[in-house]
């Protein structure tokens, strides 16, 4: 799922996530990088604005994301990982 994050900069970047049965997987913009991996378990929840698409997810054991679809219909969960995430080295279902 594309999405774009504010890291605590300011700056946005272009991102993809993976969702997988384990995990939450912040890859770079092409699939070729796995930025970030966070475990189900510790994530804590989801603020959601559905009008912008902007959404955040709370990890109360590190830091929150701040994230925004960057396509229309972005804002559903993917039912699979990226295209990218095979060779990033992520299970692909």
């Amino acid at each position: 799922c594309p999405v774009a994050k504010k890291n605590g900069r300011g700056k946005v970047q272009q991102r993809l996530l993976a969702l997988t049965t384990g995990a939450l997987y912040n890859l770079s913009a092409d699939g070729s990088k796995v930025k970030r991996r966070i475990d189900l378990s510790a994530l804590g929840s989801v603020s959601l604005h559905e009008s912008s698409g902007e959404f955040v997810l709370h990890v109360p054991s590190e830091y929150d994301y701040h994230l925004a679809a960057t396509r229309q219909g972005a804002h559903t969960a993917p039912t699979a990982a990226p295209g990218g995430a095979a060779s990033a080295g992520l299970p692909h279902h």
